[in-house]
């Protein structure tokens, strides 16, 4: 009985929106906007996929007045069926949102990627981190059945390539954090907390004396922030709050954004503001940047990252009197005549810090 009455009201629902977007286009705006687009052709099979959802945000986009609502309506009807993919968001549990593409892993490009990083820690006295993707870590809060790549392989193989003494496993340094705060719910990136426990792991395996941040001493930046997956979808499903450790400036001298814009902090409010919690750290990231500290010990660290070590980076200023960071996807040039403006393998370490799903799509080292 509880069966039917179920299925009686998904249908009304059904028939009450699609009654809805009917009267809905009576309501034009007038001018260009209006003969732009036709109305999507309406199925059952369109419906389930989800394309009929999809297209209608297209065609709503110039015609329908109050089109995010009737968007909206769409996608929470799709919910009541039982759909837990939108827009390439996956809905999970707990108000967490994943990426719901998998990477197309080629046995070819994997040996490319593991003989480039070779090239680099052969030369340079170079570490290397791995920043498991969301999904591996939060397996048990994707949608039921929802498949990932499981990124376990990748990380073995790149420790045995670069050997045990280079290579730092924030797998296992996360994995026992799992049920904390980790990772935002709302966009793809870690947080700064999980970043802290992986600074603990990054200075264990260099041998450094570690700065005695404390868990506790974290603080809120921001509450209320919706990241990248958040934007996509128009269903209230979480929210995040921005935190980071302020004693991580406390040796903070001054940042350079490629080698324009000066900047006496590594955290920048404005981000959250705008609908973007993760530019908070390093001003949303940028191709090169160069950190000075008060740390009076001449020791110098060149950084080849993407964006996961944006909140990482703060971490780093207890350890060297000077950072360059470069993200060589941005870059396009030689790495090995740049990196040696800035100081040789001898005086100079190397850190290769990657979410992995992005050192299999993005990581380049070319001599």
């Amino acid at each position: 009985m509880h069966e039917k009455r179920n299925d009686l009201f998904t249908v009304l629902v059904i028939l009450f929106v699609l009654l809805s977007f009917a009267a809905a286009d009576i309501v034009l705006k007038t001018g260009e906007g209006a003969e732009e687009g036709n109305r999507p052709y309406f199925s059952l099979t369109a419906f389930a996929e989800g394309r009929y959802r999809d297209e209608y945000g297209q065609y709503a986009q110039s015609t329908v007045v109050g089109k995010e609502k009737w968007i909206s309506l769409l996608e929470r009807l799709e919910l009541m069926m039982g759909r837990r993919e939108l827009k390439g968001v996956y809905l999970g549990k707990d108000g967490y949102l994943f990426e719901a593409d998998e990477p197309d892993v080629r046995e070819e490009e994997l040996e490319e990627k593991l003989r480039l990083l070779g090239q680099l820690t052969d030369v340079w006295d170079a570490r290397v981190m791995l920043i498991p993707s969301k999904d591996n870590l939060l397996a048990k809060k994707l949608p039921e059945s929802a498949p990932y790549y499981d990124e376990t392989e990748v990380c073995e193989r790149v420790a045995a390539r670069v050997g045990a003494e280079r290579y730092v496993d924030v797998y296992s340094a996360l994995a026992s954090h799992s049920d904390e705060e980790i990772y935002f719910r709302t966009d793809e990136h870690w947080t700064a907390l999980g970043a802290f426990y992986s600074y603990n792991a990054w200075a264990e395996a260099a041998g450094k004396p570690k700065f005695p941040y404390e868990r506790s001493d974290a603080r809120t930046a921001m509450e209320d922030c919706i990241g990248e997956l958040g934007a996509r979808i128009t269903l209230p499903w979480g929210k995040d709050s921005v935190v980071y450790f302020p004693e991580t400036e406390r040796r903070l001298l001054s940042v350079t954004y490629d080698f324009l814009t000066d900047s006496d902090t590594m955290y920048h409010e404005q981000w959250p503001k705008e609908g973007n919690p993760y530019g908070f750290f390093m001003d949303n990231g940028h191709v090169f940047t160069r950190i000075t500290s008060n740390r009076k010990n001449g020791r110098t660290l060149f950084v080849l990252k993407d964006s996961y070590a944006d909140c990482f980076l703060p971490f780093l200023l207890a350890h060297y009197e000077t950072i360059y960071v470069l993200e060589p996807d941005g870059y396009g040039d030689a790495l090995e005549p740049f990196m040696r403006r800035f100081g040789s393998p001898k005086t100079m370490e190397v850190l290769v810090l990657y979410n992995t799903r992005s050192f299999l799509e993005t990581f380049d080292y070319q001599e």
